[in-house]
């Protein structure tokens, strides 16, 4: 039963996502745990081991949908941030490894950054004063990973042929790996345009815009400007 409602899950996707995106199978992805949760579903770490590979296997996390989440907004959030994830290659672009299919859940699956969101980072570190070494290169870090997230962003507007616009630029939507490098995820409400769109930005607004005049993204990040004029991106 189980496999019939992954083949299931599997078809819906693929009419209306990317056949290029691999496929990684049930028996390549070891769920470990849980490492967080919301309205949209749940994000696992899993231990991956590519089919054929000889290297050891390695850390990777899946996001997925709640059950039964095909039909909604946020399949559509997930399934586009799919195919924008799989077209970018950047150091400061969490790197997506494939799709996923189980139990009629649709999941994406992308490396693991070991020292999640800078908001939690340096909200950890706020607790963990004992640890004198790193707090006293606060400023520095702060300062590196900012450039680091310039460079990511630099980058998703300079994508040919459709430039990425993340919408959704925040701290917790910046994640660190294991040498504290900055990994930009969660490209859910972005867009692809090209040059030729992005140059009418003025009068331009986003389509499924919810309830806020063709906003997009978490209203305590978004820049006062886009307020008072909703078309401006």
């Amino acid at each position: 039963m189980e496999e019939t409602r992954s083949a299931e899950t599997e078809e819906i996707v693929k009419k209306d996502t990317i056949d290029e995106i691999p496929i990684l199978q049930n028996d390549q992805l070891i769920q470990l745990k849980v490492i967080g949760s919301g309205g949209f579903g749940e994000v696992l770490l899993c231990c991956y081991r590519k089919e054929g590979n000889q290297m050891p296997a390695k850390y990777v996390v899946k996001k997925q949908l709640l059950r039964g989440g095909l039909r909604t907004r946020d399949y559509k959030y997930l399934k586009n941030e799919a195919k924008i994830l799989w077209r970018l290659e950047s150091p400061f672009v969490i790197k997506m490894e494939g799709l996923s299919f189980s139990n009629n859940q649709f999941s994406i699956v992308v490396e693991y950054a070991e020292n999640g969101s800078c908001a939690d980072f340096f909200r950890r570190l706020f607790y963990d004063r004992e640890n004198k070494d790193l707090v006293s290169a606060l400023w520095p870090l702060k300062t590196r990973i900012a450039y680091q997230v310039i460079n990511g962003m630099a980058y998703l507007h300079g994508v040919q042929p459709r430039r990425i616009l993340h919408l959704d630029l925040k701290s917790q939507n910046v994640l660190l790996d294991q040498d504290l490098n900055v990994k930009l995820c969660d490209f859910g409400l972005s867009q692809m345009h090209t040059l030729s769109v992005l140059s009418r930005a003025s009068t331009f607004t986003a389509k499924d815009g919810e309830n806020n005049g063709g906003i997009r993204g978490t209203y305590s990040h978004i820049a006062p400007e886009c307020f008072k004029n909703p078309n401006l991106k």
